[in-house]
């Protein structure tokens, strides 16, 4: 039987609940980052923890509170019936981010990618998701075309650059290009 809250209750619930949704909205813009998907669950965990403690078994529970019986019989039908629904698609997600996980290729990418963005945020000295709703994915994009560096801070040597360039672009499955044979076509394919 769930219990009556105090108003301090209500507002750690409002704000454990508005954390559980920021984390979930970071963790579906995209499945490349497993540190959002962590932050969302963890958030999901320490959300239903809060509301076990208090009796409640859900959120939607613990909104209606003991409203039960102000709710027309249809309302309940649909309500969980809705809930079977969603039980469902939280299934199927779980069982297709399972695949994702297995997927030891995909998992490949996906690693590579986390490193190169890690790379880029070292690089531009911020983070151009942190703050996006909409996940526009031409930020990094474009925060990484307008950087410039002074090419005499650093000791490189031009052969060396380059071998390094096409050693990663073949390692990245470009190898069977001829751009890689030359300069030019080895930097033009780099920028593609």
């Amino acid at each position: 039987m769930s219990r009556s809250v105090t108003a301090s209750e209500v507002d750690r619930l409002e704000e454990l609940h508005d954390r559980f949704l920021t984390m979930g909205a970071k963790a579906g813009r995209s499945i490349r980052r497993g540190a959002a998907r962590k932050g969302f669950d963890e958030a999901q965990r320490v959300l239903s923890k809060a509301l076990n403690e208090i009796s409640y078994s859900t959120w939607v529970a613990f909104r209606m509170g003991n409203g039960l019986t102000t709710i027309s019989p249809a309302k309940l039908d649909e309500c969980a019936r809705v809930l079977g629904d969603l039980d469902r698609a939280e299934t199927k997600r779980a069982e297709l981010m399972g695949g994702v996980e297995q997927a030891t290729d995909l998992q490949s990418v996906l690693s590579a990618i986390d490193t190169a963005l890690d790379h880029a945020v070292a690089l531009l000295g911020f983070d151009p998701y942190a703050e996006v709703v909409d996940g526009e994915p031409n930020l990094l994009t474009d925060a990484l075309r307008s950087q410039t560096i002074d090419a005499d801070s650093f000791c490189i040597d031009r052969d060396d650059a380059l071998s390094h360039l096409r050693q990663v672009l073949e390692e990245a499955g470009c190898c069977g290009h001829i751009e890689v044979n030359s300069e030019p076509g080895l930097v033009a394919l780099a920028k593609s």
